[in-house]
């Protein structure tokens, strides 16, 4: 394959996982914002929230894990259902209410940190192997 196609086709998987997860943390908040809205217990309605989450994060990972991979999918798409949704209830506890557009921003952003941190890990895993594939010849 040539270096350009090479090029175009790193770039589109990366702004498909960033969109991704982007997607997952906007949806997991509002999918336990749906269910905080209903009457019952607070703790068994957060259960069933990020149950809820969970559900959307694994339906939608299984139907782009064609597309984006499975493990590039699924693992981090896991830590932002459960995290954001998390984060949010706990800083909601302390006190502080978000107006619902507010927290599926929120839940987005959680997911961009993660597809960042994603990123720059992979760059300094690349690093290393370079260095030790350079010492090893």
């Amino acid at each position: 394959m040539r270096p350009r196609r090479k090029r175009w086709r790193r770039l589109a998987f990366a702004l498909g996982d960033c969109a991704f997860l982007l997607a997952i943390g906007w949806l997991a908040v509002a999918a336990v914002q749906v269910t905080q809205s209903l009457p019952g217990s607070a703790l068994l309605l957060s259960f069933l929230g990020m149950g809820l989450a969970m559900l959307i994060q694994m339906g939608l990972s299984f139907l782009l894990a064609p597309l984006l991979g499975s493990i590039e999918t699924m693992t981090p798409s896991m830590v932002v259902a459960m995290f954001s949704p998390m984060v949010l209830e706990g800083i909601e506890m302390a006190g502080f209410e978000f107006i619902p557009s507010l927290a599926r921003y929120f839940g987005a952003l959680c997911g961009a940190l993660m597809f960042g941190w994603m990123a720059a890990y992979a760059a300094a895993c690349q690093r290393r192997f370079q260095r030790t594939c350079a010492t090893h010849e």
